[in-house]
């Protein structure tokens, strides 16, 4: 790279800046007893960095492949089904489901009058006593397997107002392909 004319100098600094990384990330790699990673290919350059001394596991934190074999399908026979998953006691995701219960699933509900919203998600009791009473409504609690909820579902929905980190809500849906209906965040 430093001997070619063709590379731009951003380039340069950019495979300096790459270096350096990697040599951090060796040391850090070097210092732990065990390295949790997301895939085959993080596992390999884990290997890579630190050797075959390193303990390694690779901890799949995105969709599950599995959900890939199970598409949704369109079903008009089933009632219109809105979706919400989500941990309750996160603000977001709370502020997400009263604006669902109390703004949304009621214009819906104009139009499509048998529609119903199920949400789910750990710690939920205190929504659910808030806004369990309303009509169409119903909280799942925490649920293990989430596939067929996705598979019995018309529409993810999830217009949080405010999002962190990877919405892996979605990913799933998506895997599966239900339509999403999402806020702007």
């Amino acid at each position: 790279v430093r001997e070619s004319a063709d590379v731009s100098w951003m380039a340069r600094v950019s495979s300096a800046a790459q270096w350096r990384l990697r040599a951090f990330e060796a040391r850090g790699i070097g210092q732990c007893h065990a390295v949790l990673v997301n895939s085959a290919l993080d596992q390999e350059h884990v290997r890579e960095l630190g050797g075959s001394d390193v303990k390694i596991a690779v901890l799949d934190n995105c969709v599950p492949r599995s959900m890939l074999d199970h598409p949704w399908q369109a079903d008009p026979a089933r009632p219109p089904q809105l979706l919400f998953v989500g941990n309750l006691a996160y603000a977001p995701n709370a502020a997400a489901v009263r604006r669902l219960v109390t703004e949304i699933l009621p214009r819906v509900r104009e139009d499509v009058r048998d529609a119903q919203l199920t949400v789910c998600g750990a710690r939920g009791e205190e929504l659910a006593r808030e806004l369990g009473q309303h009509a169409g409504v119903r909280f799942s609690g925490f649920v293990a397997d989430l596939l067929p909820l996705y598979q019995g579902s018309s529409v993810m929905v999830v217009p949080v107002p405010v999002a962190g980190g990877t919405q892996y809500k979605l990913l799933e849906s998506l895997a599966v392909g239900l339509p999403s209906v999402t806020s702007r965040v």
